[in-house]
């Protein structure tokens, strides 16, 4: 699942924040090699390089730059 969220305090400044969750298996029979390089069946292991919890966040800032042109700095976590 994910959730998202965004905040506006002034209308130049962006605030998000994000988290998702995921709980990953690997379904049926599924032979492939371990980290350690034995063969075995990986089935019902969670996915490799899968974290089950992400977070993110964001700002960005808007400011004039002259008549008609608009410029941003922004940063983001992950």
């Amino acid at each position: 699942g994910e959730l998202d969220a965004t905040w506006v305090p002034i209308d130049q400044l962006h605030l998000n924040a994000g988290v998702s969750y995921t709980d990953s298996r690997i379904e049926g029979t599924f032979y492939n090699y371990t980290v350690l390089s034995t063969y075995a069946n990986l089935g019902g292991e969670s996915l490799p390089q899968t974290p089950k919890l992400m977070e993110n966040a964001d700002a960005e800032y808007d400011f004039s730059v002259s008549d008609g042109l608009t410029a941003f700095a922004g940063a983001h976590l992950t």
